[in-house]
């Protein structure tokens, strides 16, 4: 479970969100598709190179099993 404590006075609404494990991986995969593909625009020969390879969209290995996170934020 993870817990998200901003630096600042926050209530969330819901204090308990909870997010399918495909669309969370989802969700941090994106980061890094993104980084992959603008990596081959500026510098090709470097998004060759591990550990970029392995971020291309298509390429993130993740465990196949359905679950779902339970985020649970806190206020400080």
């Amino acid at each position: 479970m993870g817990r998200l404590r901003p630096p600042y006075r926050w209530t969330p609404n819901p204090t308990v969100e909870h997010v399918p494990h495909a669309e969370l991986l989802a969700m941090c995969d994106r980061p890094a598709h993104d980084f992959a593909a603008w990596l081959a625009a500026v510098g090709p020969a470097v998004a060759e190179l591990a550990p970029f390879t392995a971020w291309q969209p298509g390429r993130l290995a993740h465990s196949s099993h359905r679950q779902t996170a339970n985020l649970s934020r806190t206020d400080p």
